[in-house]
């Protein structure tokens, strides 16, 4: 049942048979667990909170283990340095060597430890996927990311630099980003930070402040990450204004 192990603070290493089905919600909350042995195989359901508030370090999900995986699953685990998925599962992965669990079906990135890095095949951030992920610094969010969950980011209590890829920012409301440090900085593609703000990427939430990124092509005249044509005809007319002025 819920909680059945919850707070039991000797309780550091689990093995799990092929035959359990389902380990419901905040089972080993808060004890002592370093290390957890999933099933093989078989089909699991791993509740919300399951490992909330322990030490777990690492996480692997096998390959032929069909499992259900809920909101929160390793939140409050400081310790956790790695998330792997078996290449072979059919449902989840860890893409990339991102040390995160995505749900392969909707790219949908559902849990995080303080080293994932988010895969630019990534559209979507879930429900809590980062919450109260303390160890994390840095999040770069990819060009094609879509959307982002509720209280995704929340309580990142190390998060001082999101840098955002997205030429075209969708929307977002505190309810998605909320409970970042003070001195986070959102980092915007050149040229876009208005249509960020107009997108709700507000300093009501990123209270460190909202900057553009620096070109790093040479040439780059009008800002727009490439050099072609258009730079060439934006600095003619610049040089024309100059010269009539």
């Amino acid at each position: 049942e819920a909680w059945s192990f919850r707070d039991c603070a000797a309780l550091e290493h689990v093995v799990l048979p092929d035959s359990l089905l389902y380990i419901n919600s905040g089972t080993f909350m808060n004890t002592s667990l370093r290390h957890i042995t999933l099933p093989e195989k078989g089909t699991l359901m791993l509740g919300y909170n399951v490992f909330s508030g322990t030490p777990l370090k690492t996480l692997f999900i096998p390959a032929n283990l069909k499992a259900t995986i809920y909101k929160e699953v390793v939140s409050k685990c400081h310790d956790l340095i790695s998330i792997a998925v078996d290449e072979g599962n059919l449902y989840y992965d860890s893409r990339e060597g991102c040390d995160a669990i995505i749900k392969t079906a909707t790219n949908t990135l559902i849990a995080s430890c303080k080293n994932t890095v988010i895969p630019e095949s990534v559209k979507a951030i879930g429900d809590n996927a980062f919450f109260h992920n303390n160890g994390i610094k840095k999040l770069e969010l990819p060009a094609g990311l879509e959307s982002m969950g509720a209280t995704s980011l929340f309580h990142c209590d190390s998060l001082t630099s999101i840098v955002a890829h997205m030429q075209e920012p969708f929307e977002i409301t505190i309810v998605n980003i909320q409970g970042l440090p003070n001195n986070c900085i959102l980092t915007v593609p050149r040229g876009k930070r208005q249509a960020y703000i107009d997108a709700g990427w507000t300093t009501d939430i990123f209270k460190g402040g909202i900057i553009e990124e620096e070109t790093t092509n040479v040439g780059d005249v009008n800002g727009d990450g490439n050099v072609t044509i258009s730079d060439v005809t934006a600095l003619i007319d610049f040089l024309l204004s100059g010269s009539r002025n």
